[in-house]
């Protein structure tokens, strides 16, 4: 996520997912097969955390 913040989706990239995990060059395209797999899981992430943000929310109120 901190890649896709910094270089917005055109510079996001399998190579670049792995260095900054510092994981084992091909683990992300292992798990997720092509670049949309991996911008797609970003976003269900993503959509996760801001869904348990909110409902922290609404349980204070």
């Amino acid at each position: 996520m901190e890649l896709l913040g910094a270089n917005g989706a055109r510079g996001l990239s399998h190579p670049k997912v792995d260095r900054h995990a510092g994981v084992p060059d091909g683990t992300t395209s292992f798990y997720f097969r092509t670049r949309k797999a991996l911008v797609q899981a970003i976003a269900e992430r993503l959509t996760e955390l801001d869904l348990a943000d909110l409902s922290l929310l609404t349980s204070m109120t």
